[in-house]
């Protein structure tokens, strides 16, 4: 299985480009992380919802445990946003780095 993680930079390009569906129908397991949508305008979400509820877009659940580590990843690497640590912790997790 290969795993494309997306950022809100990704999601918003594909937006504007008019290419969501093209490219969330790709061969790959495509994954984001609550933080990434909630940086998105409602209309880009209200866009991207039937993909998430079809199960194409796979939006993952991070708990408490979770956000201390995003935080962790935050605090050592101040170049990324908090919503990029969100991100980098969904990749690791999923081995995808």
């Amino acid at each position: 299985m290969t795993i494309a993680l997306h950022d809100a930079n990704i999601l918003i390009d594909v937006l504007t480009v008019q290419l969501v569906d093209a490219t969330l129908r790709l061969p790959y397991t495509m994954h984001t992380t609550p933080f990434v949508l909630e940086e998105l305008y409602p209309s880009q979400q209200a866009i991207l919802a039937p993909f998430i509820e079809q199960g194409i877009l796979h939006v993952e659940e991070i708990d408490g445990a979770g956000v201390l580590e995003i935080a962790e990843l935050f605090d050592k690497h101040k170049a990324l946003s908090f919503t990029d640590c969100s991100v980098c912790l969904c990749a690791r997790n999923k081995a995808a780095i």
